[in-house]
């Protein structure tokens, strides 16, 4: 017989006649620090499986942001009486085409500057134009060096014939790493584009289907219509940051023109596809052109001028253009993105750094819908 008074607490077995019946935990408070448990532990785990699924995890998520920036030129295509199947089909080979042309337009002025002049000539030109500064980086480089000679001698010591031998393994050869680094690629691009073309075509279906699973709970209230502002708005966002690249990129290309940078078209191309990297990539194109400039001009400071109008083209995008056409709403908080750009790089390269500030303005965006997470997306922008 179990006794249990006012003082004692509340025992999750009770007596009922001769029967004992187990009363749940259910009701019982849990510790504060528990849901963050949790939710490191996800996320280390989604972290392990996008890591080992990067071959196909890459594509989907590259094919996802292309169709949700896509979609608004097919749903007005729709409007025309045109099947959506037919107008997802039509946009995705304009965008290919499109692309394609670009690509192989740089790519001609890209080997002709590289081809200009030896690679060795190039380096002896900025080494003379870099002298005033490189005299007490060789000091410090000297003292590195002098501090690893005596670290090494005074830890090394006659090897015994006795002491195993150490087995080197030796890694795969450069030409087997570029095959499967142009198989994987390929096969990626390829389902990329499998993807995207469904995507756009399925869209609609997809968010009807969607909004009828959730409308059939009470709780939900309207869903169909906050999925298509979801839809909608991440759409407009996508579409309208990559119109304000291009015309970032045709400013910047303007101005290498007339600074006399050769290849104007090339460099805008470059900060145009920077661009999609905020903060961290102005500073990289800046960077990049600056090399380029030292190679092309002889005066050091008239090399300067064409990485500061980049800069100052970049600032006035992010801090005036960007602002006032997409709102203040709408704007990341900065260091939110380079830690995404961070993580998604690391993750994913190169891939994952382009698709790192998407990713993130489409998950604040869908945050942003509802009212139970609009607290995060208040976080998350800036």
């Amino acid at each position: 017989m179990i006794v249990c008074n006012e003082n004692m607490p509340a025992s999750p077995v009770q007596e009922t006649g001769q029967r004992f019946t187990w009363q749940p935990f259910s009701s019982r408070p849990t510790h504060p620090l528990v849901p963050w448990f949790l939710a490191c532990i996800s996320l280390l785990a989604l972290t392990h499986f996008l890591h080992l699924a990067e071959a196909i995890m890459l594509p989907v998520a590259a094919a996802m942001v292309i169709a949700l920036a896509l979609r608004p030129i097919v749903r007005r295509l729709s409007m025309f009486r045109i099947p959506e199947s037919i107008a997802a089909l039509m946009t995705l080979a304009v965008f290919i085409a499109l692309t394609a042309w670009l690509s192989s337009e740089l790519l001609a002025p890209a080997s002709a500057w590289l081809n200009r002049a030896p690679i060795g000539f190039r380096l002896r030109q900025l080494e003379r134009k870099l002298e005033p500064i490189q005299a007490p980086l060789k000091a410090v480089q000297d003292a590195s060096e002098s501090l690893s000679d005596v670290v090494e001698q005074s830890t090394s010591k006659k090897r015994d014939p006795d002491d195993p031998q150490s087995v080197v393994v030796k890694p795969p050869s450069l030409l087997s790493e570029m095959l499967s680094s142009t198989w994987q690629l390929g096969a990626g691009t390829i389902l990329c584009g499998v993807l995207s073309f469904f995507f756009l075509a399925q869209g609609e279906s997809i968010l009807t289907r969607i909004a009828e699973v959730l409308s059939s709970r009470p709780q939900n209230g309207d869903s169909g219509t906050t999925i298509t502002a979801v839809e909608k708005s991440v759409s407009r966002y996508l579409l309208t940051v990559s119109l304000i690249n291009a015309c970032l990129g045709i400013c910047v290309a303007v101005a290498c023109m007339a600074v006399g940078v050769p290849n104007a078209a090339l460099w805008g191309a470059m900060a145009a596809g920077l661009n999609f990297l905020p903060y961290l990539g102005a500073l990289v194109g800046a960077g990049v052109l600056l090399l380029v400039c030292l190679f092309s001009f002889e005066s050091s400071l008239y090399a300067c001028l064409a990485p500061a109008l980049y800069l100052l083209l970049s600032a006035i995008e992010g801090n005036l253009v960007t602002p006032a056409i997409l709102g203040k709403s709408m704007s990341l908080n900065p260091l939110i993105v380079i830690l995404s750009i961070t993580y998604w790089t690391w993750l994913w390269g190169f891939g994952g750094a382009i698709l790192a500030v998407p990713m993130l303005a489409i998950f604040v965006t869908v945050c942003r819908q509802f009212p139970a997470t609009r607290s995060l997306a208040y976080v998350l922008s800036n």
